[in-house]
């Protein structure tokens, strides 16, 4: 459990960036809350190895959240499901705001805003 009233301090997802060895150094300088790199929810569903080895985290990494992103509600509900069956996962965050445009191409990021139907 996060408690918010102590204004815990979070690493931002980056992808590229906030992997594992990042993650465990900033977990070391006292950063509350570590944040995953983006993974696509596609790939976690078809469980692509580099997908699932971007799900690593250090003992340290606690709690520790994991942001996805994709279009396909269901994907993303199966994505979830299999985030949920595994230990050590503290929190899913749906990636709303990349405005990358190979993430905006394949209507996922910020592209989910466009329509809040």
């Amino acid at each position: 459990m996060i408690d918010f009233s102590k204004k815990p301090l979070f690493l931002a997802p980056l992808a590229g960036f906030s992997d594992l060895p990042l993650r465990s150094v900033v977990k070391q300088f006292g950063c509350d809350v570590t944040v995953s790199e983006m993974i696509s929810a596609n790939a976690l569903v078809y469980e692509g190895s580099k997908t699932l080895e971007m799900l690593k985290k250090s003992p340290l990494e606690t709690p520790y959240i994991v942001q996805i992103a994709g279009s396909d509600a269901d994907i993303v509900k199966k994505a979830v499901e299999i985030l949920n069956g595994i230990e050590g996962i503290d929190g899913i965050d749906l990636n709303c705001g990349c405005p990358v445009p190979k993430v905006v191409k394949q209507s996922a990021g910020s592209a989910l805003l466009k329509d809040i139907s």
